[in-house]
């Protein structure tokens, strides 16, 4: 399974690299494809993920504990939910980002 989903994604990831390399984009194209490989980079993290919580699930991996950041892994990923809002909103500074603890434990 993990194969039909990531070389796909690799490729598409490749290809934005590889456009990346133009200097013949305009600014709001370039904006769009660092958006496509920040999303796209956030579904790949994704599919591991899954990937290892069904590792976890048959028995096949062992848990280790660890502190972790929780601002740091939100941030983030707020920004990129940033271009579906009417005003663009700074998650990192919001009242929620504020509300969370920096230090949180995680099974990892």
């Amino acid at each position: 399974m993990s194969h039909e989903l990531r070389t796909p994604l690799s490729v598409i990831l490749g290809f934005t690299q590889l456009l990346n390399r133009s200097s013949s984009l305009e600014p709001k194209q370039q904006e769009y494809l660092n958006t496509i490989s920040r999303s796209g980079e956030h579904l790949l993290t994704l599919i591991n993920d899954i990937l290892e919580m069904s590792k976890i699930e048959a028995g096949r991996i062992i848990l280790n504990e660890q502190d972790f950041n929780l601002h740091h892994l939100i941030a983030p990923r707020g920004n990129l939910c940033q271009c579906k809002v009417a005003a663009p909103v700074d998650f990192a500074n919001s009242r929620i980002a504020r509300s969370c603890c920096q230090c949180t434990h995680s099974v990892n």
